[in-house]
């Protein structure tokens, strides 16, 4: 049993009444009796803490009350087993001894003529962290700084660390999970060869990164929190949803997402029914995602029964592969959900059924989400034909509301660029069934879609049409457009009328050249012939079409080694015609980054001695398989373990546990850790080297990998 006391002031000590008296007298008698542990608290968060110590001390002693029992040694868990790394913690029993040890060293040091001199930085760290290993409230909040932390990793094998010291320095670790600069994974793992419930004490830690840390690590090693020889799954998952600290919650839902069971849903179904709209969204998003690890169409029917705006992506598209197996009247639901995307399923359904009526459309006609508009069209135009352009126009295009500002003020304009574009994609898909005659006399007539006219008839006869397509293309459009310029003129004549119109369409020429040379270059990277390699080239390097998905993955399947730099250079480059409001500043990085190791996965030691920018390298490098990354030289990969880029450095440091020999790969942490230059996220990440068995450091590094 423990007492647990709350701290008087000694004011009220001096006279302290009779309810005060009773309390203290039978303090008093415990003390004498020696027969209760007993602690005193200056707050709640004190006795929180000194709750969970308290709990965490009555299961260790259980646990070797149970070994002395059996009188067998229990062998620690493989993935927790000594990696002979001076990691496992020594008995309890010797722990005070071990500081009492160290500081009297020290001390004697300190009575030698040059004391200062003859104690070193890692001595200074090593007492701090006794310190804090010691702390009580009172004091300031332990923090032992990354320069300290990386220090005591760095001798370690000069220390031997006891068991409280152990703990403190793996909940710095945790606290630095997201920055990625302290260790932790040693620590961590001899933290729990003495207590394999440590871990999730932690994720009740009253300090916001360490519980969000012990969360991180639990998912990482593949630790399951909720079962322990202390609580039950429903009391911990409880306990976690209780919590008034409303980030507390979303980091217990984030890892609920990943790992609960059925087990915990009610317990979260019946969170989701009383939230409050800050939480609501982790709560449903776990609540759906435990579902659907079961039953997708069940997490379908929860999902459209919950009101939601928005929900993570790969969940959402998860849950509307089970649309196809929804009744009718999910589906009527459906169609009524917040969430644009649930609606644009529920309606598509409908309509793939052959259940959708002309009504029903028509109502839908004026939904807010484009693509629920254009399923819209497809609804109407089944039952009652193709619609006129104005009003095909009228229901796709919707105009912004004005004065909103916006990003560079583009809400001001108005202007709905996604409507438009699907308008003209739109009116080409209608304008290229057509007889070939008809098009023809709309090219004829100067006819205001007689572009889409043209490129409709290519794409309807590409073989025999495409050599005046590359003619036009390797042109510029000067001459097509000079020569659609003259059919204008002889139809509309030479009033005065008449001239104005055609000196504004003389002055929109270069934004019309720029726009035919997108459209016949979507028609030649739709065929992807290899004899357009060198035009495609040119039209990239003097900036006369935009830049898209298409284009790069063209330049990966035809490119060679002379693109690299070309893909390099077009990277960080933003989308061109394709922004929006909502995609506005996407680079190419990540397609760009595909290409380059289409083009030189089997050349990786040369592509990574060319000077790329880290962050693209950094993407390369991601993708490569083990194979091709151990091919890389000691003296390369410590380059690019030293580069001033942190997303590098860490990539680099996850492929080394992933990717290359135990021996080879710690020879690569010893030596960067002996060099006068060495990164705190690459000793963080090759700790696991360390820490763990290598089949399971590379488990952690590839899933390490693949969450970022």
């Amino acid at each position: 049993m423990r007492m647990y006391f709350k701290a008087v002031d000694e004011a009220r000590t001096k006279d302290p009444g009779p309810e005060l008296t009773k309390v203290l007298q039978f303090r008093d008698k415990l003390i004498s009796q020696k027969q209760v542990l007993f602690d005193n608290f200056q707050d709640i968060t004190d006795f929180a803490r000194k709750l969970r110590l308290g709990l965490a001390d009555y299961v260790n002693r259980k646990h070797r009350e149970r070994q002395t029992d059996s009188q067998e040694t229990e062998t620690p868990p493989e993935v927790f087993a000594d990696q002979g790394d001076g990691s496992v913690p020594p008995n309890e029993d010797t722990q005070p001894k071990i500081q009492a040890d160290f500081l009297e060293a020290v001390a004697q040091t300190l009575r030698e003529p040059t004391p200062y001199e003859a104690i070193p930085a890692s001595h200074i760290a090593r007492m701090r962290l006794i310190a804090m290993a010691h702390y009580r409230p009172g004091n300031d909040d332990p923090e032992l700084g990354a320069h300290d932390a990386n220090l005591l990793y760095r001798e370690r094998r000069d220390f031997e660390f006891d068991l409280s010291e152990i703990r403190t320095l793996a909940r710095f670790g945790l606290g630095a999970v997201s920055a990625h600069n302290k260790p932790l994974w040693l620590w961590l793992s001899s933290a729990m060869q003495v207590n394999r419930n440590w871990l999730a004490f932690e994720t009740w830690s009253s300090q916001a990164a360490i519980r969000k840390g012990a969360f991180v690590a639990a998912q990482l090693v593949g630790i399951d929190l909720l079962t322990n020889d202390m609580l039950t799954r429903e009391q911990m998952v409880t306990h976690w949803l209780n919590q008034e600290d409303r980030n507390a919650r979303k980091d217990a839902l984030g890892y609920l997402k990943r790992q609960g069971n059925s087990e915990d849903l009610p317990i979260i179904l019946e969170e989701v029914a009383n939230a409050s709209t800050e939480t609501s969204r982790e709560l449903i998003e776990a609540a759906l995602a435990i579902n659907a690890r079961y039953d997708v169409v069940s997490a379908s029917k929860l999902m459209i029964q919950t009101p939601f705006d928005e929900i993570d992506a790969a969940l959402l598209d998860n849950l509307l592969k089970g649309f196809s197996l929804l009744e009718a009247q999910d589906l009527a639901l459906a169609i009524e959900h917040r969430n644009g995307r649930v609606r644009e399923s529920g309606l598509r359904e409908m309509f793939d059924r052959g259940v959708a009526s002309a009504e029903l459309g028509r109502r839908f006609a004026d939904d807010g989400y484009l693509p629920v508009r254009q399923i819209a069209l497809s609804i109407i135009e089944s039952h009652e034909g193709l619609l006129s352009n104005v009003e095909l126009e009228k229901i796709l295009v919707k105009p912004k509301p004005n004065g909103g500002g916006g990003l560079f003020g583009l809400a001001r304009t108005g202007f709905d660029v996604e409507g438009n574009r699907a308008f003209e994609q739109e009116k080409f898909q209608r304008v290229i069934r057509q007889p070939i005659t008809h098009l023809k006399s709309m090219i004829e007539t100067g006819d205001v879609d007689s572009d889409i006219a043209y490129f409709a008839m290519v794409k309807r006869n590409f073989p025999n049409m495409s050599k005046g397509l590359r003619e036009n293309f390797d042109d510029r459009f000067l001459a097509f457009v000079a020569a659609d310029l003259d059919r204008v003129r002889v139809v509309i004549g030479t009033s005065a009328k008449a001239l104005e119109l055609l000196e504004k369409l003389k002055a929109g020429e270069s934004w019309k050249r720029k726009k035919y040379m997108n459209q016949a270059l979507a028609l030649l990277l739709s065929r992807s012939e290899p004899q357009d390699l060198l035009r495609v080239r040119s039209a990239i390097d003097d900036e006369s079409v935009e830049i898209s998905e298409e284009l790069v993955a063209y330049l990966a399947r035809h490119g060679d080694w002379s693109d690299i730099s070309r893909l390099a250079a077009i990277a960080p480059k933003s989308i061109g015609e394709r922004t929006t409001l909502l995609s506005l500043g996407k680079t190419f990085v990540d397609e760009c980054a595909i290409a380059i190791y289409a083009i030189a996965r089997k050349r990786l030691p040369e592509l990574a001695a060319i000077e790329l920018k880290a962050d693209l390298l950094a993407k390369i490098l991601k993708l490569a398989s083990p194979r091709e990354f151990a091919v890389l030289s000691d003296e390369q990969i410590s380059i690019l373990l030293l580069s001033d880029n942190d997303e590098l450095r860490r990539v680099t440091a996850l492929k080394v546990v992933a990717s290359i020999g135990l021996n080879r790969a710690k020879a690569i942490l010893e030596t960067h850790l002996s060099g006068e230059r060495y990164f705190y996220n690459v000793v963080h990440w090759l700790d696991l080297l360390v820490a763990f068995p290598q089949a399971k450091a590379k488990q952690i590094a590839i899933e390490a990998l693949r969450l970022s």
